[in-house]
């Protein structure tokens, strides 16, 4: 019974929950890079916590942990810094 109502819960809640995530650009332009920053390096944070560090030499180790969460919010600065010389959006309206 559990999983028939996990399956269920997840078949119904997938729709609503896909529509209003994906539509952060509706609150603000550059909603979806800032949200994209912050959740790569939640995500770096809880998989250090729970794996620790790569495998590896030392520097390998801290070019594997940072580099990819490093290079997705440059990038995500980028886009915001163009939302913002090209349209003039700013995060706060």
């Amino acid at each position: 019974m559990p999983f028939l109502w996990t399956l269920l819960f997840v078949v119904f809640a997938s729709g609503p929950a896909v529509r209003s995530g994906f539509n952060t650009a509706e609150v603000n332009a550059a909603l979806p890079a800032l949200i994209t920053g912050v959740l790569v390096w939640e995500f770096a944070a809880i998989g250090f916590a729970m794996g620790g560090l790569p495998p590896g030499p030392p520097l390998v180790q801290f070019a594997a942990l940072l580099g990819g969460p490093a290079s997705v919010t440059a990038v995500a600065c980028w886009e915001i810094h163009r939302l913002r010389t090209r349209y003039g959006v700013r995060l706060r309206g």
